[in-house]
């Protein structure tokens, strides 16, 4: 509506007054029609989003089984990217929200799938946002009673697992003065446990959070070309590029084993010639992943094992 459109152009004049703020949008059909002409910097890319792992879209990427396809995550996510050139904003990707089921219940409670999620988002040409809790894998409550009407989607709004103190450490309330009660596994699956752990979801999360902010590449300014995206494949290999800045990620959403050929042909620096540093692995995929020059100078070889993830930048 027109008068709508007014009042968030008005909002956006006074965020404009304070450095570092930003609106982000929440639209579904058409993330790009609200950005900049409405007053919004961003918008979620909710089609995009759900593509990867949601609960209410059969064409998800990260399924239990591993036999998902990231080919429709990879289109939708390009149209859209198209679409919001033309208004000189940025899409937004999110792992989950307040109103679905959350990501670790999704993906059949497999750590490795929630990893690879949190992979996706912080590594595409959008600006990313991980819901809250997703960076350890909290379950969803499915037990848990209707509040205020929020029936299901309550499961997804459960208080954040800390550690194993009363509460999750989340509050020092008496139990029953909690707005919602926390999750039954909050002594084994929290902030504290997972920090100790060196392969947890928490800190492949923070390793990645960690590379991204080194490379512009990896910022939503940065531009993405898909090296490799099949139909009844889930292998999934990009390259992110910003000025001379080239980074090729790579992730094997199976179950197995994967052999996978990349032609880098457009991508070639002087010579033909490639050199490429591992900027990240899967903790524990070191030995098992195997990156080779493949027959010509042009192409590259990938051996990658169930549930891994390879991050090397391109150089001369």
């Amino acid at each position: 509506h027109p008068q709508s459109a007014e009042f968030w152009r008005e909002v956006r004049a006074i965020c404009n007054q304070y450095p570092g703020r930003a609106m982000i949008a929440e639209e579904f059909d058409m993330p790009a029609s609200v950005v900049n002409e409405w007053g919004f910097h961003m918008s979620f890319d909710f089609q995009s989003s759900r593509k990867i792992a949601f609960n209410d879209n059969p064409a998800i990427y990260l399924k239990p089984n591993g036999e998902g396809s990231p080919v429709a995550f990879d289109q939708t996510l390009r149209n859209n990217t198209k679409a919001i050139k033309t208004r000189g904003g940025a899409l937004a990707l999110l792992t989950g929200k307040h109103d679905n089921i959350r990501l670790a219940s999704i993906v059949g409670e497999v750590d490795d799938l929630c990893i690879l999620a949190n992979l996706l988002v912080l590594t595409q040409n959008a600006v990313p946002f991980i819901y809250y809790g997703d960076e350890i894998g909290i379950r969803h409550s499915f037990e848990l009673p209707s509040k205020e009407g929020a029936r299901q989607r309550v499961g997804a709004r459960t208080p954040m697992q800390w550690d194993e103190t009363r509460n999750a450490g989340f509050s020092k309330a008496v139990k029953n003065r909690l707005y919602l009660p926390v999750n039954s596994d909050y002594q084994t699956r929290n902030v504290a446990v997972q920090q100790a752990t060196l392969n947890s979801i928490l800190n492949e999360t923070k390793k990645i959070i960690s590379v991204r902010r080194q490379h512009p590449a990896l910022t939503a300014r940065g531009q993405k070309t898909t090296l490799f995206a099949k139909k009844n494949n889930p292998v999934y290999v990009y390259m992110r590029s910003y000025k001379e800045e080239r980074i090729i990620i790579a992730l094997n959403a199976s179950q197995k084993k994967r052999k996978i050929c990349v032609s880098l042909e457009n991508t070639c620096f002087e010579n033909g010639k490639h050199h490429l540093k591992c900027l990240a692995i899967k903790e524990g995929c070191r030995q098992e992943t195997q990156i080779l020059a493949g027959h010509s100078e042009s192409t590259l070889e990938l051996s990658l094992p169930p549930f891994a993830y390879v991050i090397l930048k391109l150089g001369q």
